[in-house]
């Protein structure tokens, strides 16, 4: 099912999930846009929003920049737009006009997180409690993920080439293997990665390229 969304102003879609018939949109302006089908039927405000993941009526929303040097994820309530709980994404403080590298996904009713300012992978639970984490080889930097029952994937680059980080959930011990795909024109945060199938967005060029 293909729709086509009216977004009005000058508004820029960040990042979207679909719960049940349901599409959520994070956009530049502090809101989710909510549809169900081709119009925007609601609106939550949520601060600096950027990535978001949605399960039943937990709303989590990563930070798009920092906020006096920190990055967040927030939970959010879907139906009522009430702010519950916000948790730091980085260690220490960063300077500058710093942009998030922060993708998150909702797996067996945990919130999954590939945070490039720990280098590591976080498992947290809905009330935003660490479970879990997983180390990252630090000199890769990560992009977007998939991540099922069984496995999780993870775009990263290293040298100007793209590789797959991809580990069983069983026992995390990454595996890393080359694409031999030049990473110069890609932005691997803005990509996705399936089971099979790398959507690299290619910038400079304004297209998506598809490569099995």
């Amino acid at each position: 099912l293909f729709r086509d969304i009216d977004i009005d102003g000058r508004d820029f879609v960040l990042d979207f999930d679909i719960a049940g018939a349901k599409v959520y949109y994070s956009n530049t302006y502090d809101e989710i846009f909510v549809s169900s089908g081709s119009n925007i039927e609601d609106t939550i405000k949520v601060l600096n929003p950027d990535r978001i993941a949605v399960k039943g009526s937990n709303l989590f929303v990563t930070s798009r920049k920092a906020e006096d040097s920190w990055f967040y994820i927030r939970s959010v309530d879907a139906e009522t737009g009430a702010l519950l709980r916000t948790v730091s994404m980085n260690d220490e403080a960063v300077s500058g006009m710093t942009f998030s590298k922060i993708s998150i996904a909702v797996n067996s009713n945990r919130l999954w997180a590939l945070n490039n300012l720990r280098k590591r992978v976080e498992v947290y639970n809905f009330e935003l409690e660490l479970m879990e984490n997983y180390p990252l080889d630090v000199r890769y930097e990560y992009g977007n993920f998939c991540i099922s029952d069984e496995w999780i994937r993870i775009l990263s680059s290293r040298d100007g080439k793209i590789f797959i980080s991809e580990s069983p959930l069983s026992e995390f011990t990454i595996d890393i293997n080359d694409t031999g795909i030049d990473s110069e024109n890609f932005d691997i945060s803005a990509s996705c990665i399936t089971g099979n199938i790398m959507y690299l967005y290619d910038f400079i060029n304004s297209r998506i390229s598809i490569f099995c």
